[in-house]
């Protein structure tokens, strides 16, 4: 299987599998061995299963196989997995794993029927990556993660850290994190989009040095402690009450704004200002003092001014500011939807807050930039 990469996607496969950064001359362990010199994917998975077969996770057979057919990098990080993925990884026990259609139906369960086009569904429902919806899932997800590569490359080598430091922060911190995963159901999605991105960073820069003389020392100085403290910084903000804001990969970006939950932005086709009743996503919480200068009009709906699915407005959903969750009492970013509609749902990962509880500075603020989206002055 080797014999089938690339010169520079070989040689990744080597130096990714050194056990500490001192290491001259890393070199494939014995199952990778036994993997390359396989030549059909079929036997490939196969083996990998064998080796995987007594933790509770296991991974999909197509993220095996584009991970082996195109190494570790993913140029498309930003808009869908790719590459070595935790979304290539899942619990043994989640139901119709193997089957696009029950992958579709939980696809469009977790996202609201007509959030996602049928073209993003059936990537992810094709591909067979897995998105967590509970703390549990996404722990095993993690966890598998992390031993996957280690049997890839080394046990705790170089490659794995930030994906173990990050397992063992979560863990430990599983009090904290279980009702956070509880208000967003997508959370796990978001985390692990961020260890992919730190990951596929760390690799991207590691590549550079591959065709040196001593690559694995001279990327060192630049490399060594990047991924874990990218991670621990990361993680120490949630274990301070603050919950860093992460966008979805693209692909996964509904027609809402990332700070609403519910969405009559886009494919609903009752009369304008007409809200579309959402299914089951909670009951309606009310804001009392939104004010005409920065409520949408009617004839106009929430998507025309917040979506991170256009381009032109992606700046109006990014750099607000993080109050008290209503439920949760984390700090989470404010919610435009309630603010601008006067209406959100009680279960929104983000903060409903009325604007008399902001400080006054802060409201002067947000008052004026909402009131310029609004009214077409942004």
């Amino acid at each position: 299987m080797m014999n089938k990469m690339g010169q520079e996607t070989e040689k990744f496969f080597l130096i990714l599998s050194a056990k500490h950064w001192d290491e001259k001359r890393p070199g494939l362990n014995e199952f990778m061995k036994r993997l390359m010199k396989d030549k059909g994917m079929s036997r490939a998975n196969e083996l990998v299963r064998s080796e995987m077969r007594r933790g509770e996770g296991a991974i999909t057979e197509n993220g095996l196989i584009q991970f082996l057919s195109g190494g570790y990098l993913c140029k498309t990080v930003d808009e869908k997995p790719g590459g070595f993925t935790i979304f290539m990884f899942r619990p043994v026990h989640s139901q119709g794993a193997y089957n696009p259609r029950l992958v579709e139906q939980s696809i469009r369960e977790m996202f609201g029927d007509n959030k996602l086009s049928d073209e993003v569904v059936k990537f992810y429902a094709k591909g067979n990556f897995f998105l967590p919806m509970t703390f549990p899932d996404f722990m095993i997800q993690l966890e598998t993660c992390y031993r996957t590569l280690e049997l890839f490359t080394s046990r705790k080598g170089i490659a794995s850290k930030g994906y173990r430091l990050a397992h063992r922060l979560i863990q430990e911190q599983a009090v904290r994190y279980r009702p956070l995963f509880l208000s967003d159901p997508t959370l796990g999605i978001k985390i692990g989009r961020f260890l992919d991105n730190v990951f596929q960073n760390f690799c991207l820069d590691f590549s550079e040095f591959i065709f040196e003389r001593d690559p694995i020392r001279s990327a060192r100085r630049r490399l060594e402690y990047r991924f874990e403290d990218q991670v621990q910084s990361f993680f120490n903000g949630i274990r301070n009450g603050v919950v860093p804001s992460i966008l979805l990969p693209e692909s996964l970006t509904p027609n809402s704004s990332i700070t609403g939950l519910t969405d009559d932005s886009g494919n609903h086709h009752g009369p304008p200002g007409k809200k579309a009743q959402g299914k089951g996503k909670g009951k309606p919480e009310g804001n009392p003092e939104v004010m005409p200068a920065w409520r949408v009009p009617p004839g106009k709906r929430f998507g025309d001014f917040f979506s991170p699915g256009r381009g032109d407005l992606k700046a109006n959903v990014v750099g607000w500011p993080s109050f008290p969750h209503h439920v949760a009492k984390t700090e989470r970013p404010m919610c435009l939807r309630f603010q601008v509609t006067g209406e959100c749902t009680a279960n929104c990962p983000n903060s409903h807050i009325l604007p008399s509880a902001m400080p006054t500075k802060t409201w002067a603020t947000v008052r004026e930039r909402l009131t310029k989206i609004v009214s077409g002055d942004s």
